[in-house]
């Protein structure tokens, strides 16, 4: 009894798992992420790259070309890279401006006044103040 309420649960858990999982393929040529720890901690990993994929060895393996050697990598560790489209090719300048209409409703312009020299002895303070207060 206990072994067939194992296998449903095993049954029940691979179908969820199943339904969201997906495949990575790769092309030779491919750009890929690698997941690799970091340099201070070899249990914090980050995603260093983009390297090229060089050949497909099985289903789930590939060979990737780094910087001087060529290594074997699960496909686990890998995650496809996407370049940047140059965006700036169809666009001549990338300013923008809001332009409200101009309304005429009664209330006058606020005028900026040139700048001036003040310091703390021209702020009035109230005589009534204690000078803890201040």
């Amino acid at each position: 009894m206990a072994h067939d309420t194992l296998q449903k649960a095993q049954q029940k858990q691979k179908k969820y798992f199943d339904s969201r999982a997906q495949d990575r393929f790769f092309k030779p040529g491919d750009k890929v992420l690698l997941l690799l720890p970091t340099d201070g901690n070899k249990l914090l990993m980050h995603w260093k790259g983009p390297f090229e994929i060089k050949e497909r060895v099985n289903d789930k393996d590939y060979m990737i070309q780094l910087h001087d050697k060529t290594r074997l990598f699960h496909a686990n560790v890998l995650k496809k890279y996407w370049e940047r489209e140059d965006c700036t090719a169809n666009v001549e300048s990338a300013g923008a401006a809001i332009l409200e209409p101009e309304k005429d409703d009664g209330v006058a312009p606020v005028e900026i006044l040139p700048e001036t020299e003040e310091n703390y002895t021209d702020v009035y303070i109230n005589p009534e103040l204690s000078d803890v207060k201040m």
